[in-house]
């Protein structure tokens, strides 16, 4: 599936990153809170291609099955709630909330089969489970011809890789370090992520140096 970039500042900031054949995924993630313990609980992601099209336009093309996952952690699975599905059955927060994103992501999952997977990290087996999709993750933004974008991306990259050390399975495994440690080098000091949120700022900024600018010569015309 082809979408135009239809956001001038969108656009443009990616035009200024990169060339035709570039993977941009578009990242999202949300947390269980912003203290020392808490930790990544879902993550959005859409894989894309950057290409142009006949009439010289930007495109970008869908493609992969990653679509993020959710991730049921300690903190959340300690608090009870109910079920969001039968309300009359208890079950934890954590599963509470995993459950409303599945479901909503349901339309999705039909037509890929296995997306946005439910990890239990009070678990050993889904504690390496998000091992291997934090690793795979890693690996797959580490290369130059690959970046991530999102509102604020730092903010989000930061709490990928501090979750990832968080799960003592991973820090044990070499590989996924050694994932890590590319994947930082990367985003941090290779030029890996693109953010829109300071795109729209430099466009807005743009627009209204140029109204100002406009302005002041106008005034000065008529006097």
């Amino acid at each position: 599936m082809e979408r135009r970039v239809r956001d001038p500042s969108i656009r443009s900031g990616i035009s200024s990153h990169t060339a035709d054949g570039i993977k941009i995924g578009f990242i999202d993630v949300e947390l269980t809170g912003v203290g020392q313990t808490d930790m990544v609980r879902s993550i959005s992601l859409q894989d894309t291609l950057l290409g142009t099209d006949a009439l010289g336009r930007r495109t970008l093309q869908r493609y992969g099955d990653d679509t993020g996952a959710t991730f049921l952690t300690p903190q959340m699975s300690a608090v009870v709630s109910a079920d969001p599905i039968e309300l009359s059955r208890v079950t934890s927060f954590g599963e509470a909330v995993a459950t409303v994103e599945q479901e909503s992501a349901k339309p999705l999952a039909a037509r890929i089969p296995g997306s946005f997977p439910k990890m239990d990290l009070t678990t050993p087996a889904g504690r390496q489970q998000a091992v291997n999709y934090y690793r795979d993750l890693f690996q797959r933004f580490s290369h130059d011809d690959s970046f991530l974008a999102g509102y604020n991306i730092r903010f989000d990259v930061h709490q990928l890789m501090e979750s990832a050390r968080k799960l003592p399975e991973f820090m044990d495994n070499a590989e996924a370090v050694e994932a890590l440690g590319r994947f930082e080098q990367r985003m941090i000091g290779g030029g890996g992520m693109i953010d829109t949120l300071q795109m729209v700022r430099t466009r807005l900024q743009g627009q209204l140096q140029e109204r100002l600018g406009s302005v002041a010569g106008n005034s000065r015309s008529k006097s």
